[in-house]
């Protein structure tokens, strides 16, 4: 349906001559009349000719549109609002179907803070295969030196990145692969009792001074 143009008269004024009242016998309320003619078309045009048109449940496919670059194309209102219905429904039909979701197609930049809850996850609704390595654990490496504060317990303190302050990591020692060695810094490894996280580093706490330097692996387990 193509909207109705306005033709009406509006230079009503122009086509009166320079002396209207006596040249075209108008008396005053007619004169009065032709002044406002042409407005009175067009709203008349406006209110019973093109807001019905508009409202009519027809009129999207008149209105024009301009295609959006990687959608399909069209040309009216009506042809993109049948496009993105077709899409919806597309949508439901795979989300509510056999189809998945992509592995690595929903990224962290994609999810806004706390929108997937626990309620929201359903018992094995997502596998051990899917979970990537360090998504919900991350193992770091901390290097003990011999340089130790106090006078018993004895502290130390490492920068440790990506550790944070409310991990609580099982803590072991990395081992060299030679008994010797590995049996000498066990036993310093020995003398830590205590371990405590902070954003980027960890204190030891030891009852005994340490007297070799080792290393050691620490599983943050995270929800």
């Amino acid at each position: 349906m193509a909207f109705t143009t306005f033709t009406g008269e509006v230079n009503n004024i122009s086509q009166l001559s320079d002396t209207p009242t006596l040249t075209e016998g108008l008396s005053p309320d007619e004169l009065k009349a032709r002044f406002d003619l042409g407005n009175v078309r067009i709203k008349d045009y406006i209110n019973n000719t093109l807001l019905p048109q508009l409202e009519n449940a027809s009129a999207a496919a008149s209105l024009g549109a301009v295609s959006v670059s990687g959608f399909e194309q069209f040309s009216t209102v009506q042809t993109a609002l049948a496009l993105i219905i077709s899409h919806i429904l597309n949508l439901e039909d795979e989300i509510g179907g056999s189809a998945s979701i992509g592995d690595g197609s929903v990224t962290t930049v994609k999810l806004a803070d706390s929108a997937v809850t626990e309620d929201k996850i359903g018992a094995g609704a997502v596998s051990k295969e899917k979970i990537a390595n360090n998504a919900v654990s991350t193992l770091l490496t901390a290097n003990v030196g011999m340089t130790w504060a106090g006078s018993g317990p004895y502290t130390q303190t490492v920068t440790v990145s990506g550790v944070r302050a409310s991990d609580t990591p099982i803590i072991d020692m990395v081992m060299t692969g030679t008994f010797s060695t590995d049996k000498e810094r066990l036993a310093e490894f020995s003398k830590i009792y205590r371990a405590v996280t902070a954003d980027g580093s960890i204190t030891f706490y030891a009852d005994e001074r340490p007297t070799k330097a080792f290393s050691v692996r620490m599983l943050c387990v995270r929800k």
